[in-house]
């Protein structure tokens, strides 16, 4: 026997195979820590508030401290109220002689909701949860596990 018939042969075959399984492994771990390799910062804890006009009395009471909170669009976390401060909803009305006059609507309320989550602040505005884009003035349709709500965000912290 030579020495030739013995020596291992790799072809173009076997590279291919190899190459296949090194982007899997890596394809794995990216998977699993994508969000935070591409995030600048580390997650933090943001505070927010929000504002809910016209809610009635019924989806008022499912805004209790701690409620769990998502984004309906995403599915993405949105984190849990802090406080929840409602007032009796007011509507503008024109007299005949141009006067205004404010009304109030009984058994309805604008809601100011304060609320905590994990995120981090970038250009365009604050992640929550790694993938829930707020900012001032952006309407968010948000999700409690009985009620949807469209929110104006009024500001971050």
């Amino acid at each position: 026997m030579s020495s030739a018939e013995n020596r291992v042969r790799f072809n173009i075959l076997d590279v291919l195979i190899v190459l296949i399984i090194i982007a899997l492994i890596i394809g794995v771990f990216f998977r699993n820590n994508i969000v935070e390799l591409l995030s600048p910062d580390k997650s933090v804890e943001i505070t927010y508030t929000f504002e809910l006009k016209e809610v009635d009395s019924t989806r008022l009471s499912y805004l209790t401290q701690n409620t769990p909170l998502a984004s309906r669009d995403s599915g993405g976390s949105m984190g849990r109220i802090v406080s929840v401060t409602p007032s009796v909803s007011v509507i503008t009305e024109y007299a005949v002689d141009g006067s205004i006059m404010h009304l109030e609507r009984s058994g309805y309320y604008d809601v100011t909701v304060r609320a905590v989550a994990r995120g981090y602040k970038s250009d365009s505005g604050v992640f929550l949860d790694g993938e829930v884009l707020i900012a001032p003035g952006m309407k968010q349709y948000i999700i409690t596990a009985t009620a949807v709500y469209e929110a104006i965000i009024l500001s971050i912290n």
